[in-house]
């Protein structure tokens, strides 16, 4: 019992430790309730978005394809002798810029299309690609580079392509048909290259063989000579060998420098972007850098200064085999000069025709590249990259359901606040005193003294807290603080909500105040507009509370007692039919104040039932006349 005794003054006295006591269930129904067809109509159409979400986004798959560069080829030797980073670059800054082009676009389009990857007669109306639906062909390639990402290494070099489609056999033929097209145009660029050099070096290289002075036909054919002659062509082969190998040796140092001086020059870059001029780290490079090209433009003096001499002396050996004219000649009638140059001319010829051929052979034949190869085909990943469908749905289902509920809480924030009891004391931060709900319209919306007495009686056999104990007890909640806070004999009950639906709560609430002390108690109804005592035809009486107040009337003409009455423990002032003309004059703390002093003192408390809140100059006039106020809200 001692359990349940706690639990009683509990419910009574009520549990207000915190500041500020967080809503309970009364209040979320009754928000339920308000905004039910709101919350009905933002789900429903949350759930259809939620659904149709995959029809209006498709997922995102990537595929990704990786080409490595070789600055040398595996067969042939670099022709032009670009060091290694600085050709990667330039390729880096082409791959970049390829995969911006509309022309590149189209001509990846044109082979999509001749790869049988689409059914569409024009490759700008490829079916599959998201962006290609438009009818402008300007349009079909804008779309598909938005497809592509084209992200190389830097310092590795490594290409890599990353392509993007609705499905991942899309986005994998898209990687493939994109990086071997671009390997095909570098391709065609180079040989395009090799073939713009070698029509200028053979500009002005005849084709003819080299013409000879004869011997002369009385030289005699001795063994000697014959030794002499194959001693001759020894050497002038040895000599020859011994050229290309020293041209051999100037390119490799002039690569080897090329490449040293970069590798300066980007530090010496460095140093000046971080320091001044005159700083001993930058002075120290560029002195480096002075010593280095010194270093590298003596070697390749003195090996120019060997093959000169090389030369020399093959020129002596191939004059000594035949029997020259020495007598002078014109200029403008000699021919063009067929010595050593056009012999190290020739040489270049033949390597820049075999790299030519060489790279025409990597385009024809993928598996024999040796410059630009694709390492792996493109990945075929099955797992979406993006899941864009199942991220809109999460999307449209999130902001469905907050945008319903900011629908539901601007609602309750244009609601006037003081509507309930707890919004009331979140405003306000005055303290609640109880929380009213007829929550079993049929049994308790109406308290009758009978039914009082019958719940007070039932409050003393359970052993549990149940609906019936529940609603006396809210009641009773609301009894006691008038008793404890209310220390007046004239209590001003005034509703604090948008409507007044306070008249049954007053009701309930006076019948089980009153048969608890069992005591004489007045209520004061001046709301004509839902009072809570109703006139039967032909009942009402000239006489009104307005007269009354206005002293014309006395208080047993206006006031009803109980016995006349059904369903009351306590007399009741009833309101005046109507408030109009020189009555609306009347409600002044002057009038009011008299009016409320002539009531006989039989009453232990009187009850003021205030107007409608628009009402406010009446309900200020009735404010001063009682000693304490209790703000309902409904």
């Amino acid at each position: 019992m001692k359990d349940f005794s706690e639990q009683i003054e509990k419910e009574l006295v009520g549990d207000w430790s915190g500041d500020k006591p967080m809503p309970d269930r009364i209040y979320f129904s009754k928000v339920l309730k308000r905004n039910l067809w709101v919350i009905i109509c933002g789900l429903g159409l949350t759930a259809l978005a939620t659904y149709m979400a995959p029809l209006w986004v498709s997922d995102s798959y990537r595929s990704s394809v990786y080409a490595v560069f070789d600055h040398l080829d595996a067969n042939s030797p670099d022709p032009t002798g670009g060091a290694a980073q600085v050709r990667y670059n330039t390729l880096a800054r082409m791959f970049k810029a390829r995969f911006e082009s509309q022309d590149f676009a189209k001509q990846i389009l044109t082979n999509l299309g001749e790869s049988g990857l689409s059914q569409a007669k024009d490759p700008a109306h490829l079916a599959w690609v998201p962006f290609g639906k438009s009818t402008s062909a300007e349009e079909g390639p804008r779309s598909l580079l938005k497809q592509y990402e084209a992200a190389p290494e830097t310092d590795s070099g490594i290409l890599a392509l990353r392509a993007f489609a609705p499905t991942a056999e899309q986005a994998q033929n898209l990687a493939n048909v994109g990086m071997e097209t671009f390997i095909n145009r570098e391709l065609d660029e180079q040989i395009k290259s090799l073939e713009i050099k070698l029509a200028l070096l053979k500009k002005n290289v005849s084709a003819e063989p080299v013409i000879k002075a004869q011997a002369s036909q009385s030289l005699e054919k001795t063994p000697a000579k014959r030794a002499e002659k194959l001693t001759n062509e020894d050497k002038e082969r040895e000599f020859d060998e011994r050229l290309r190998a020293l041209n051999a040796q100037v390119d490799q140092v002039r690569r080897e420098r090329d490449s040293a001086l970069t590798n300066i020059k980007r530090d010496l870059v460095r140093l000046q972007t971080s320091f001044q001029a005159n700083h001993p780290q930058v002075v120290e490079k560029k002195k480096e850098l002075e010593l280095v090209t010194s270093q590298y433009r003596s070697s390749e003096d003195k090996i120019i200064l060997q093959a000169n001499s090389v030369r020399g002396q093959l020129r002596a050996v191939r004059n000594s085999q035949s029997r020259v004219d020495s007598s002078p000649t014109e200029t403008a009638t000699i021919p063009d000069y067929q010595g050593s140059f056009f012999t190290n001319l020739s040489d270049r010829i033949k390597e820049i025709e075999l790299e030519k051929q060489n790279l025409i052979q990597q385009k024809e034949d993928p598996l024999k590249r040796t410059r630009l190869q694709i390492l792996y085909p493109a990945s075929l990943e099955p797992i979406p990259f993006k899941n864009s469908g199942r991220l809109a749905q999460y999307g449209f289902l999130l902001s469905g359901v907050i945008l319903t509920f900011l629908l539901v809480f601007f609602r309750e924030w244009q609601t006037p606040l003081a509507r309930d009891a707890w919004l009331i004391e979140r405003i306000t931060g005055k303290k609640i005193i109880s929380q009213i709900s007829h929550r079993n319209t049929h049994e308790y919306t109406n308290i009758t003294p009978a039914l009082a007495d019958q719940m007070r009686s039932h409050l003393g056999k359970i052993h549990r807290i149940d609906e019936a104990a529940s609603t006396l007890l809210s009641y009773r909640r609301l009894e006691l603080s008038i008793m404890q806070e209310c220390k007046g004999d004239v209590v001003l009950l005034i509703n604090a909500g948008s409507q007044d639906m306070s008249a049954q709560v007053i009701k309930n609430f006076l019948n089980i105040y009153s048969t608890d002390h069992q005591d004489d108690y007045l209520l004061i109804d001046c709301n004509l507009q839902e009072p809570i005592f109703q006139y039967k035809n032909g009942e009402r009486g000239v006489l009104s509370l307005a007269e009354f107040i206005d002293g014309k009337a006395k208080f047993e003409d206006v006031c009803i007692n109980r016995e006349q009455m059904d369903d009351f423990s306590f007399d009741v002032i009833p309101p005046m039919a109507a408030l109009s003309g020189s009555q609306t004059r009347i409600f002044r703390p002057e009038k009011v104040v008299p009016a409320i002093d002539s009531i006989p003192f039989k009453y232990r408390k009187i009850f003021i039932r205030g107007m409608p809140a628009a009402h406010f100059i009446e309900n200020r006039a009735l404010l001063a006349a009682a000693s304490d106020l209790v703000a309902i809200g409904t």
